[in-house]
């Protein structure tokens, strides 16, 4: 599902701006969910069907139902490894102990599963 994002003032256009699926971090599937509860609320301005649409797409996620290339996170690198502490740290030490460094300027791409006791072993 695709939310038109409109180019100024249009009546009652939806504004996606600071929304998660303006980023270009954010997966697939998450924009895809963001950009159907929004068009839920444009249509009926109730919160219950919003929450309808998020506990439908979620069971959809706890059942294993959405592909895995929809949950990939893209991240541009910027800075060199040693310099980063979150889960980008984890994707980069990971992408380095199967032989693929990635330098500043080059995309990381990786997906997140349930938490673990390791970054490392979240990260594929």
């Amino acid at each position: 599902m695709s939310v038109p994002e409109p180019e100024g003032e249009l009546d009652n256009a939806i504004k996606t701006r600071g929304t998660e699926r303006r980023q270009r971090s954010t997966p697939l599937w998450m924009k895809d969910v963001q950009a159907e509860a929004l068009c839920a609320f444009d249509e009926t301005r109730a919160s219950k069907t919003v929450c309808d649409v998020l506990r439908r797409r979620l069971s959809e996620l706890w059942k294993e139902e959405v592909v895995t290339c929809a949950l990939i996170i893209d991240n541009r690198v910027s800075k060199y490894v040693d310099d980063y502490t979150t889960e980008t740290l984890a994707a980069l030490n990971r992408a380095r102990l199967h032989g693929s460094g990635l330098a500043p300027g080059q995309i990381a791409r990786y997906g997140s599963s349930l938490p673990t006791n390791s970054a490392l072993d979240r990260l594929a």
